[in-house]
């Protein structure tokens, strides 16, 4: 499992690096921004 921790002062944004390295399902807390969940659908 890959855990990736977000920055309080900008959790909108997400490592440029990160994004094409996640597969399969992605789970969320709470606290992350819809619009960064948006990133992450299929």
């Amino acid at each position: 499992m890959t855990v990736l921790l977000l920055d309080d002062r900008w959790p909108s944004l997400i490592p440029l690096e990160a994004h094409g390295r996640l597969g399969g399902p992605v789970e969320f807390t709470e606290e992350v921004p819809v619009r960064v969940r948006w990133n992450f659908q299929d």
